[in-house]
């Protein structure tokens, strides 16, 4: 694998059962600080490449590397160490914690490996709902949260523990235009403002447009 590639694929397959080969020998290369849009019909498979490019999931056959290493053998503990270091999920459905503010959303990432959260995390915290406009918000829980500031609130829990790689699946499904656009827009601003690698799975082509590379999967085959 290529040291200046950041996340590959090779090979990979995954199956559900007879008739169900989702992907089929799937390739990827994506460099550092790279952003990419994986399109493609419902039902094709990219939430399922989302999943085993993060760990997620496993392929049944082929190879994954993530910096230099191949990470789909290794054994679940690693895999979540190395999800909470290395990698930001934000998906379709928010999945914050009804019963926390907006702020205790956020940290709850950060509680998985210190038992305190240090100064610089909640200044991080805070620094990072200001810059997505939920600084006025962060004592509120998600029921009194529009649909996109839940949204906003998500990618600011995905990038707590300032992760290499993030991904996102379908963010902007579930909004309205106005704040898909946002959000969009947002996402495409904080790959190049955080140098973050950003792998985006969506049915928007505004959204695709907004990013550096868009594949098409097609088939259970990434194509240009």
């Amino acid at each position: 694998m290529n040291d200046s590639v950041f996340v590959g694929l090779a090979g990979v397959t995954r199956t559900y059962g007879p008739g169900l080969d989702v992907l089929r020998g799937v390739d990827l290369r994506v460099r550092e600080g790279e952003s990419l849009a994986i399109v493609g019909p419902s039902g094709c498979g990219k939430t399922t490449l989302l999943n085993i490019a993060g760990t997620l999931d496993r392929p049944d056959s082929g190879w994954v590397h993530l910096a230099g290493r191949e990470v789909a053998r290794l054994p679940e503990p690693e895999l979540a160490r190395l999800r909470a270091r290395e990698i930001g999920f934000v998906f379709q459905g928010h999945h914050l914690l009804p019963h926390l503010t907006v702020l205790e959303n956020v940290l709850l990432p950060t509680l998985a490996q210190e038992r305190r959260v240090p100064a610089e995390v909640w200044n991080r915290a805070h620094s990072l709902l200001e810059r997505v406009g939920l600084s006025e918000r962060h004592q509120h829980r998600p029921a009194e949260l529009s649909g996109g500031e839940k949204q906003r609130a998500a990618l600011v829990r995905a990038l707590i523990n300032r992760p290499r790689l993030l991904l996102a699946d379908e963010p902007t499904g579930a909004l309205d235009h106005a704040a898909a656009v946002a959000l969009a827009q947002l996402l495409a601003e904080l790959n190049r403002e955080q140098g973050v690698t950003l792998i985006v799975v969506t049915h928007w082509e505004d959204l695709a447009g907004r990013l550096q590379r868009r594949l098409r999967l097609v088939d259970g085959v990434l194509q240009t």
